[in-house]
């Protein structure tokens, strides 16, 4: 009985597991597919990093009297409201209040902090690896964003708004030697 009452909870622990993870799967699924694209003008970064591969860290431009609300934030996350133009091109405004409903040309972004400063979504963006000058002209973060609030970095944008597309990545049976294949 001992031993059915463990695999019993096992199988309850990996059903709430999965079933978690598949919840956060298919939330991320919807802002991609019904989220409005904006694009985030950033200054990127090219670091590298030995466990993680290639990836740009992501600085977005916040305005003064915003990064000055921040600064007295306790909590983990803050809404800021940001107007979109015509190329969908999103400029934050200021900070959103509890509740706050974005008006014509507007939405609501989420800031989160992550390493003692405010980003929007994510300070990061992952390429394959040796891509870094491929995409160190990006201009923009290319998000979708819900009416909600919840957003997504789904890739990154040229100065003209165009999606940058990782290049095409070979196997490593094609980088070796044909003499050193088994």
């Amino acid at each position: 009985p001992s031993a059915r009452g463990q695999l019993a909870w096992l199988l309850v622990g990996a059903v709430l597991v999965f079933g978690l993870v598949n919840w956060d799967v298919r939330g991320k699924e919807q802002v991609i597919a019904h989220g409005q694209r904006i694009l985030v003008p950033l200054v990127p970064v090219d670091p590298r990093s030995l466990m993680q591969g290639d990836y740009m860290a992501l600085n977005f431009s916040l305005p003064q009297e915003v990064s000055e609300g921040l600064e007295n934030v306790l909590a983990p996350v803050q809404r800021v409201r940001a107007s979109v133009d015509a190329q969908g091109v999103a400029t934050v405004l200021a900070l959103a209040g509890d509740g706050a409903q974005p008006g014509p040309g507007e939405v609501i972004l989420p800031l989160k902090q992550l390493k003692g400063r405010w980003v929007l979504v994510t300070d990061a963006y992952f390429f394959p690896e040796g891509q870094g000058a491929h995409f160190a002209p990006a201009k923009f973060g290319d998000f979708r964003v819900l009416p909600d609030g919840r957003a997504l970095l789904v890739g990154l944008a040229d100065s003209e708004g165009r999606v940058m597309e990782p290049l095409p990545v070979r196997s490593i049976w094609e980088l070796a030697p044909a003499s050193n294949r088994t």
